[in-house]
């Protein structure tokens, strides 16, 4: 019997990317089934950006040094950040476009995949496309129709579901951001099991151990580290 979880994503957030990536290598180790439910939210910079303004001017170049670190300890290729960026931004200033090209309709095709049960195929697919950094202009409809298409998904049906209603997918993802807050976060990667929340890339291993999941070999490291 397969069980499930709900993992909270932003398509812009590296740690997102890696947190799915880091899933990708433990799960087909684990000694059952494991079911990942994505469930898309937009990111801080859309939701809140007046956070950008109060910003520590360290907090950019951290994440950029402990990303690149955490991709090259889990051997995960990487590139801080994709091309163009999800969102509009001066890396600078940090000050945040008003026009958004993208962000919205990454998420909403995301949403889509979940309400069709690929979510979780779409966003791996959509996320090594943006973040692996051997794609440049990631946001052509050719890429991301192959993308659509390695998770068994037809892009041509997504954008007419989308352009149909794209109120039914916004509304969509802000409840997706309350069931978060419900659930006891408010960031991504986040993965919620039994009513628990797992925030961070860093937490897929804790996650899985308290599943019951934990392959043996990685459960083993744990209690290692414990120990010492």
């Amino acid at each position: 019997m397969n069980t499930s979880a709900a993992l909270y994503y932003s398509i812009r957030s590296p740690y997102s990317y890696l947190g799915i990536m880091r899933l990708q290598q433990l799960l087909p180790n684990q000694p059952r089934p494991v079911d990942i439910e994505v469930k898309p939210v937009m990111p801080i910079a859309v939701r809140r950006p007046e956070v950008f303004r109060k910003l520590n001017p360290l907090a950019i170049p951290y994440l950029e040094l402990d990303t690149r670190r955490a991709a090259e300890q889990y051997g995960i290729d990487f590139r801080v950040w994709p091309v163009p960026d999800p969102i509009v931004q001066n890396m600078e200033t940090l000050e945040i476009a008003e026009q958004q090209p993208h962000i919205y309709r990454l998420t909403r095709l995301m949403q889509y995949a979940a309400e069709v049960g690929k979510g979780y195929d779409f966003t791996l697919q959509l996320a090594t496309l943006l973040w692996n950094g051997k794609t440049d202009n990631w946001n052509s409809d050719d890429h991301l129709a192959a993308a659509a298409a390695d998770a068994g998904l037809s892009f041509v049906d997504m954008q007419s579901a989308i352009d149909a209603d794209p109120q039914h997918y916004d509304d969509a993802i802000a409840a997706n951001q309350t069931a978060l807050a419900a659930a006891g976060h408010w960031g991504v990667p986040t993965i919620v099991f039994n009513g628990e929340p797992f925030f961070g890339h860093d937490r897929i291993e804790t996650f899985l151990w308290r599943a019951g999941w934990l392959c043996p070999v990685v459960r083993r490291q744990l209690v290692a580290g414990r120990n010492q």
